[in-house]
């Protein structure tokens, strides 16, 4: 028995023979193939498969992030279970910049400043002081 990921012409992993199961496989792909042949020389029960799709919150704000086990990895742009929450709203609201490293977010300009709690962030609340 061979299984493929995304058909005959993707990534082969694994190919198994003899009567012990196959370790568990795991793919972020959304289709495998599973190829059984037999050489006719033995008479047997066959076997089962069982699969299961680990899905993930919100689907992972679709092109936020990518759905891996039933976790989130969201881009550097995006953060939360879900990759629904932007890292920068309304892109610091023209008054700062977008820093992505470490999941900081904005950093204001000179002249103003913004509450960092979620409530006020949610309300992209800037001030010129």
């Amino acid at each position: 028995m061979r299984v493929y990921e995304n058909g005959i012409e993707g990534k082969l992993l694994g190919a198994f023979t003899g009567d012990v199961a196959p370790p568990m496989l795991t793919t972020s792909e959304d289709e495998l193939l599973v190829v059984f042949r037999s050489d006719y020389t033995q008479g047997s029960a066959g076997f089962t498969a069982q699969y299961t799709i680990a899905e993930c919150p919100n689907n992972c704000g679709d092109d936020a992030g990518v759905c891996v086990g039933g976790v989130c990895q969201c881009t550097p742009e995006y953060t939360g279970d879900g990759c629904e929450t932007p890292l920068c709203p309304n892109n610091c609201s023209q008054h700062g910049t977008c820093v992505t490293a470490n999941s900081t977010g904005c950093v204001c300009n000179d002249g103003f400043k913004g509450a960092l709690g979620a409530d006020a962030l949610s309300l992209r609340l800037w001030q010129s002081i």
